[in-house]
This record gives structure tokens, sequence and C-alpha cells, in this order.
């Protein structure tokens, strides 16, 4: 396994030249460090170490997320540095980094379970932050976090946060702010699950294609969370139950498509196309390049933190989510589990 040095990290984050590429990456690490510095500030830490310490583990899991996915990232900005340094028009390393970990169906396999996992998780944090009362800003900065970081180190303290909030005033009324709300999600969610699904097909064929995509799946689910913090908005909410059961279908679907081209691809290279053979292509596959093993941690990681908050919301009942996940996908256990939750033992709802 290579190594990375504190010398390497810091000549992959000054790498490239030009004022604007390193005003761009000044830029995109301010705004993900700010975000994470306010989730870290508001984050209830006197409630947790008097009702619920153990959702501090979140802490150490996420730096641990944090570290496996970004050394590897950091490794690829290394690697492309050496490769396209000293060229006159090198390739957009963003747009490279995706087209890694779309251009194998095992590889995809992994790639769709995370942005499968997250379109599904900004409507339940969306829906749960509104429920519980976190400000919408506070939102906001969770999400970013997560986007511009890794997922599975912004969202198990998302969960952890949502979790200390006590209680849910209840479920969001039908009134005007929630059917915008849903209506948006819809909107967004629905251009999310087309531009994962197109990613695949265009990586190699459509390039301009591809990086439309890429920009949809990485900007359209901020919008309804930067919409509900702006103060006129009065938006509650996020999807209805209905909602969340047809967005289940949908991410089913996507991960049935997913490990059928996975299958075929195994069965097409020589292999014996039984289920033993298909796992262990796919585990595999996690290795095939740097970039795969990233996203796969994070896949991994931010399923994991999914299944911990369904059972400590929901008890035993969300165990057997959590089993079907992998046939399933770990998406759409996260968005039945909406559906069927029951929050654990009353407690008082609590502001921030």
């Amino acid at each position: 396994m290579r190594s990375l040095r504190l010398s390497d990290a810091a000549s992959a984050l000054t790498a490239g030249e030009g004022v604007m590429t390193h005003v761009r990456t000044a830029a995109y690490f301010s705004a993900f460090l700010g975000a994470l510095g306010v989730t870290l500030i508001h984050f209830p830490w006197r409630r947790a170490l008097s009702t619920r310490p153990a959702t501090l583990c979140c802490f150490p899991y996420a730096l641990c997320a944090l570290c496996l996915t970004w050394r590897l990232i950091l490794l690829f900005m290394l690697d492309f540095e050496a490769a396209y340094g000293t060229h006159e028009d090198p390739p957009n390393l963003f747009v490279e980094a995706y087209a890694l970990v779309c251009d194998s169906a095992a590889g995809w396999w992994w790639s769709c379970m995370l942005l499968g996992w997250v379109t599904v998780a900004c409507p339940v944090v969306a829906r749960e932050a509104a429920r519980r009362g976190m400000p919408a800003w506070l939102a906001v900065a969770h999400v970013v976090a997560a986007f511009l970081g890794a997922v599975s180190l912004a969202f198990p303290i998302f969960f952890a946060h949502l979790l200390l909030l006590g209680t849910p005033r209840g479920n969001p009324t039908a009134d005007g702010g929630q059917t915008k709300a849903s209506r948006m999600w819809i909107g967004c969610v629905g251009l999310s699950l087309v531009s994962i699904a197109a990613l695949p097909a265009t990586v190699s064929r459509a390039r301009a294609l591809f990086i439309a995509a890429l920009i949809v799946v990485h900007f359209v689910l901020l919008i309804p969370f930067g919409v509900r913090a702006h103060p006129r908005a009065r938006l509650t909410g996020s999807l209805t139950r209905r909602e969340f059961v047809a967005l289940a279908l949908l991410t089913f679907l996507l991960h049935i498509h997913a490990s059928w081209a996975a299958y075929t691809e195994v069965s097409a290279h020589g292999h014996t196309g039984s289920l033993r053979s298909f796992a262990a292509a796919l585990v595999g596959a996690v290795t095939r390049n740097v970039c795969q093993a990233s996203i796969s941690i994070d896949a991994g990681m931010a399923s994991a933190a999914g299944f911990v908050y369904m059972v400590e919301r929901s008890g035993v009942r969300a165990l057997w989510l959590c089993l079907l996940a992998p046939i399933i996908s770990p998406a759409a256990a996260l968005a039945l589990h909406e559906v069927l939750a029951v929050d654990g033992a009353a407690r008082p709802h609590l502001k921030v």
C-alpha cells in the first residue's frame, strides 16, 4: 500500500500553475472547512455528554472516514500532477476522477451505491431537520461539508445531531410550505436519479453529457436546503411518505440495474458467473484504482452510519431493513425506514 507523507499531501494541494488554480483550491477548502467548523461549533456537546454520550462516537468515525477517503484522493492528485503537470491542455481533475469510478460495471456498483444513498439521505435529513427544529442554515452546513469533504464524514455527525434534538414535533403538516417542499424535492431527486443513471452510459461515449450529469449530481440536492435557508421561503419537510416509497422503489431498480451490469461484466470476462465469483469481483473492484477505493470506502461507511441511525431511531424494528440492504440497496432501506420509522422513547424537544 502506498504511503502518503505530509510533504506529499502539501504537494498535492498546491499542485497546478496559475493564480486562479490556487484561488480555486483555497476557495474549495475554505468552504469545506468553514462548513465543517460550523457543524462542530453548533453541535450540542453538553447534551450529548449528559443524555446520549454514545452519539459522540460519530466523531472518531467521521475522522477515520476523512483520513481514509482523502488519503486516496491526495494520492490521485499526485498521480494526476505527475501525468499532466506539463501538459498544455490538461483534463479536468474532478472529471477524470469520476471517469475512473464510472468506466467499469463492477466499480460502478460501488459508485452507484454512494450516489443513490446520498439521493435518499438528503430528503431524509431535510425532513428530520424540519421536524426536530434544526435551523436551515445549520442543515446547509452539514450538507456542504458532506459534498465537499466526504459523505461518510459529515452524515454521521448530521445523524447524531438530529438524534440529540429529541422527539420530533410531529410530521410536517400538508400546508403550503410542505407542498412546495415536496414538489421541489421530487424535481431535484428525479434529476439526481436520472443523472446517476446517465453517468456510466456517457463516460466513454458523450463526455459533454457526462460532465453535465456530474454537475447535476453534485449540485441539485443542495437546492432545497439553500431555498429553505432563505428567510422568506417558509418551506417545511421534504418528501411525503408515499413519495419515499416511490424513491425506495426507484433506488432499488437502480441497484438492480447496476448489479446486473456488474454480473454481466464478470460473466463476460470468463468467470463462472456464480454469486461467489460475482461477490469476489465486486470486492476486487474496490482496489482497481485509488479513486474507486475512496468512493467505495465512502459508500460503505456512509451506509453503515445510516444503519446505526435507523436502529437508534427505531430500535430492533430497523434491523430487518439493515439485513435486506445488500439485496434492495442501502438507499432503498433508508427510504423505507423513513416510511416505517417509529421514534424511540420520547424525549422533550430541545432547541439548538
